[in-house]
């Protein structure tokens, strides 16, 4: 009996003190909601105090990546058409120089317009309340960025990939500038799917080819359907010397075309 109440005891001080716990944790405003913003708030922390640091790398990285593309389409997909494709030549020469031009100004553009920000000296009569950061009248649909500190009128978002905010001033630019990047991504996808195919799914001139591959998984196929080299062209060493360069431009070359497929797409 002793033990049964000395168990009851210890249970019950056990039971008090999760309640305790609980109640200094305990909020009526409580939910899945609050709680994930709470968890979201080292993330907000870091990008308002190093966004300013990461602004320019992240631009860097899209004029890279961007100019990376744009290589390779200079690369295969001009002579391709050049030599293949001359009468569609003629037509994708200009546009396509027409959406690169449009997708280098709007992003220029996007990244060095001022989205236009709040003037402190102003008198603003429409102004319907005060940011507290800037101790300022705030005009309608305006927003204080925590990256850039300031107020900005009619402020969409910050964009790290511009390292500028989205604003009043600057808005139109972003907006053409995601415009003519998505027909630019359509166009070197529509036109270089042709590309790929020949060379990754039929071999192309140095082969192997994927449909090989893919028909000997199913079983369809037992010998490479890609021709191969056939004949006395020299000494085993230029053979050796011959096959390993071809395998070498097969391989980068697929590797631009799938890498310039998976930047484009995504």
């Amino acid at each position: 009996n002793d033990d049964s109440l000395c168990r009851k005891w210890l249970l019950w001080k056990l039971y008090i003190f999760r309640v305790t716990v609980k109640s200094l944790c305990y909020t009526e405003l409580m939910s899945s909601s609050f709680a994930f913003e709470v968890l979201l708030e080292p993330m907000v922390w870091v990008v308002d105090h190093f966004m300013h640091i990461l602004g320019p790398v992240l631009v860097g990285g899209v004029i890279v990546l961007t100019g990376s593309v744009i290589y390779i389409v200079y690369w295969l997909g001009l002579p391709f058409y050049r030599d293949h494709r001359p009468y569609m030549y003629t037509v994708l020469m200009p546009y396509g120089h027409w959406l690169f031009l449009n997708v280098v100004f709007h992003f220029y553009m996007a990244c060095r317009t001022e989205p236009g920000a709040v003037l402190k000296e102003c008198l603003i009569p429409e102004a319907v309340t005060v940011c507290k950061k800037c101790v300022a009248p705030k005009p309608p649909r305006t927003h204080h960025c925590s990256v850039c500190n300031r107020c900005v009128l009619k402020m969409d978002h910050h964009c790290p990939w511009i390292n500028n905010c989205v604003g009043h001033k600057n808005h139109r630019y972003f907006f053409q500038y995601m415009v003519f990047m998505l027909l630019g991504c359509l166009f070197i996808m529509m036109f270089g799917a042709e590309i790929a195919y020949l060379e990754m799914w039929l071999g192309g001139a140095n082969g192997p080819a994927l449909r090989d591959s893919f028909y000997r998984w199913l079983g369809l196929a037992s010998e490479p359907l890609h021709p191969c080299w056939c004949g006395q062209v020299g000494t085993d060493q230029s053979v050796d010397a011959l096959e390993e360069e071809r395998r070498r431009q097969s391989y980068w070359l697929r590797f631009t075309i799938t890498y310039a497929g998976l930047l484009t797409i995504g």
